[in-house]
């Protein structure tokens, strides 16, 4: 599956869209298929470093889907 991620904050430069593992539903977890996500605004200000958060590893971008 392809996935948007950053390892760094900065401007949108820092983004990247990689190929991933899918991962695996567990006991009581359904996978769901996303065609089109927005981004949060927890996500731009993450990536942006405006929350003083710096991400040691792979970010990856959050989705918020019906029910979350």
């Amino acid at each position: 599956m392809k996935a948007a991620l950053y390892r760094g904050t900065g401007p949108s430069s820092v983004l990247s869209v990689e190929e991933i593992s899918t991962p695996e539903p567990g006991p009581g977890q359904v996978r769901v298929k996303v065609f089109f996500s927005g981004v949060n605004p927890t996500d731009w200000k993450s990536r942006s470093g405006a929350t003083g958060a710096h991400p040691s590893a792979s970010r990856y971008l959050t989705t918020t889907g019906p029910g979350s």
